[in-house]
């Protein structure tokens, strides 16, 4: 228990056991709880006593209201050394059910008269056919729900390990360990809109549950004779022990409906003809040619040399947001972030950009292109129409609106997992602020990131509008002032020339940096519900894989200032578009200002004969332990044909280095 408030914290608990028991279990723990401002729990030598059980089984419930005003409660329920419940803060009720059931068969019985899957004890709710099925038989369950009556609330459900690891204050006890939750499994404020539209007086929801794969190979006693229920019978294995069983509920942890199995879309193939000029001009792809959703666009190959231009074979690549759903807004337009690779671009390029209209304009999301000089303000057209081939991958699913009710971390090392978190921000105009994510609550590594918000509804600008980037990851503590922005495109139903900034604040003192946000608007100080989600790019740590694209280099060089070959050339590579990571690495110990920094963003590539000498810098985002004022750049460069060398990858740092070392670049083509 944490509180800091006068609070009636009622409860119900019931358990129900039967069978056979031949066990004991003593525990002693003496401990003192301390609430104050800096609440903490001391633990005195504690004794355990446990006798093994035969045959059996225990269903027990657990129902926590928390009622009247409280500044903070938490109250868990406990298993080993870690607690799962409810902290809220309220005016009148929240309750929060847990259910556990477990079962142990001796080898001697025909059958069990155990539980026969997950059931809640207190409320004529109950746990959907999915997750009673993939709880039916199993040795070991447990689930939660959420029953709120219609009233107002902040509340989350967390799990929380004893003993913490965060430090005591210094005027702490002896002895004391910290009681502060660390995990947030579940915000539930956001719940508090779905119980006013809810039908009669509560709001009820599932909030996890788990049950191990385990199964009992007996038969339930709805098809035995209760005669034979606890008489002898030929032998059938005990279940495995009890450290595989909690093992393998871990692995099966589904909290509410959360799908981390999301997959990446796979390519479309658009083509289009229009007429390329130094004016934004229509495309020809509009709303319904896509999902809604974050996609990796590729302009593949353009030849404009016969055309009045003297591009040859080049192809762009960035990251944008989509909506397949009308629009209404006066020309909100988002630049898509391009990187461009090819045979020649001769200082030529082209933008790509989406276009939000109102009804004037179709209510549709547009994608528009223009051409240009790299070097000079000159204009630049093309002759006539041609046809253009576009491809699209989308890469994270489209923002649920309302925000979806959960907060669910992908597996550490599982490549393309989803994080999923949904945060009740106050923002301040023009201020950053922490949004509540950190640099621990991901796995080390690049991940597309999206935020979904939807502030008209509360007097906001923003209309269903997604912004979406590449960002980079080190899970693990920062020892340095800085921050680095996230480029972002956004796209939705209405920006209203709104903005949202996003970028990962790093701090001094070995703590976890933290993902911050900054608006524009003006209704942004109204508590907001935004959604983020993050897929990670790269397995971690990085192994080639090549029915994923995954390609790892390892690059034994001395960066410096100027741009130095990593020894990655046009064949190393397929034709594509690609996310680019490089390191975690550290430079302090050759000269260089970083410790355990990585950077990453998109990048072109092609594998064939190049005819210039241009370079294209890859934009990056940086995250690590400290850069010191350091920094990665990565960019591609071609050569003259006659040079033999085509494409190449190339690298320096803002402080060089005065020694080599090992940098490993990972490369995933999505197109």
């Amino acid at each position: 228990i944490d509180m800091e408030a006068e609070v009636a914290l009622p409860y119900f608990f019931l358990a129900e056991v039967a069978g056979h028991f031949d066990f004991d279990v003593s525990v002693s723990i003496p401990l003192t709880v301390t609430l104050s401002k800096n609440p903490s729990v001391v633990f005195n030598a504690a004794e355990i006593t446990v006798k093994d059980t035969t045959t059996g089984y225990v269903v027990s419930g657990l129902q926590i209201g928390v009622v009247s005003q409280l500044t903070k409660a938490f109250i868990g329920l406990c298993t080993g050394p870690v607690c799962a419940g409810v902290e809220a803060t309220a005016r009148q009720d929240v309750y929060i059910g847990i259910d556990v059931f477990a079962q142990k068969q001796s080898s001697e019985n025909t059958c069990f008269v155990g539980p026969n899957t997950l059931r809640a004890m207190w409320t004529d709710w109950d746990y959907s056919e999915a997750t009673r099925n993939a709880c039916q038989a199993s040795l070991v369950g447990m689930g939660g729900y959420l029953q709120i009556p219609k009233t107002e609330i902040t509340a989350g459900v967390y799990l929380k390990p004893l003993p913490t690891t965060v430090p005591l204050p210094t005027d702490a006890p002896d002895g004391a360990i910290p009681v502060e939750p660390t995990l947030l499994i579940e915000d539930l404020t956001q719940h508090i809109e779905r119980v006013y539209s809810s039908d009669g007086d509560w709001h009820v929801a599932e909030l996890f549950h788990a049950c191990s794969s385990a199964k009992s190979s007996l038969a339930h006693s709805a098809v035995c004779d209760t005669s034979c229920q606890f008489t002898p019978s030929p032998s059938v294995p005990e279940p495995t022990d009890i450290s595989k069983l909690l093992a393998s509920v871990q692995s099966n942890f589904v909290q509410g409906d959360a799908a981390l199995k999301v997959p990446m879309g796979s390519t479309q193939t658009i083509q289009k003809s229009f007429h390329l000029t130094s004016h934004w001009s229509d495309v020809g792809i509009t709303g319904e040619d896509l999902a809604s959703g974050t996609y990796v666009v590729l302009l593949q190959s353009v030849n404009l040399y016969s055309n009045g231009a003297g591009m040859y074979g080049e192809s762009f690549s960035g990251l944008m947001s989509w909506t397949a759903g009308s629009t209404n807004s006066h020309g909100d337009a988002s630049v898509i972030a391009l990187h461009y690779a090819g045979h020649a671009a001769n200082n030529i390029i082209i933008h790509l950009r989406t276009l939000e209209t109102n009804n004037a304009g179709g209510s549709k999301l547009k994608l528009q292109a223009k051409l240009a000089y790299s070097t000079s303000s000159q204009t630049i057209s093309t002759t006539a129409s041609q046809e253009y081939t576009f491809k699209f991958r989308q890469v994270l699913p489209a923002a649920i609106f309302p925000p979806a009710l959960i907060q669910q971390v992908a597996p550490v090392n599982k490549i393309d997992d989803l994080s999923i978190f949904s945060k009740s921000i106050s923002i301040v105009n023009n201020v950053w602020v922490n949004v509540g994510i950190e640099s621990t609550s991901l796995v080390t590594g690049s991940y597309f990131v999206s935020v979904g918000v939807n502030t008209g509804p509360t007097g906001g600008r923003l209309w269903l509008e997604t912004f979406s980037g590449v960002m980079s990851v080190l899970s693990g503590v920062t020892n340095d002032e800085g921050n680095e922005e996230i480029a972002l495109h956004c796209a939705g139903h209405a920006r209203n020339d709104v903005w949202i900034k996003l970028r990962l604040n790093s701090f001094l003192g070995n703590v976890p940096a933290q993902l911050q946000m900054m608006t524009s608007d003006f209704r942004s100080e109204v508590r907001q519900l935004y959604s983020f989600q993050f897929r990670q790019v790269f397995p971690s740590p990085v192994i080639a894989d090549a029915s994923n694209g995954v390609y790892k280099f390892e690059s034994n060089v001395q960066l410096s200032t100027s741009w130095v070959d990593l020894g990655i050339n046009d064949i190393d590579l397929p034709t594509g578009a690609y996310v680019i990571q490089i390191g975690p690495a550290s430079t302090h110990n050759v000269g260089g200002g970083m410790y355990s920094e990585l950077a990453s963003g998109v990048m072109s590539w092609y594998s064939s004969v190049t005819n210039s000498h241009e370079a294209t810098e890859i934009v990056l985002h940086q995250a690590g332990h400290a850069a010191n004022g350091d920094h990665f750049y990565l960019r591609v460069i071609r050569s003259g044909h006659a040079d033999g060398h085509h494409l190449r990858l190339q690298a320096r740092t803002a402080k060089g280095t005065n020694a080599a070392r090992a940098y490993v670049i990972a490369c995933r083509r999505v197109i």
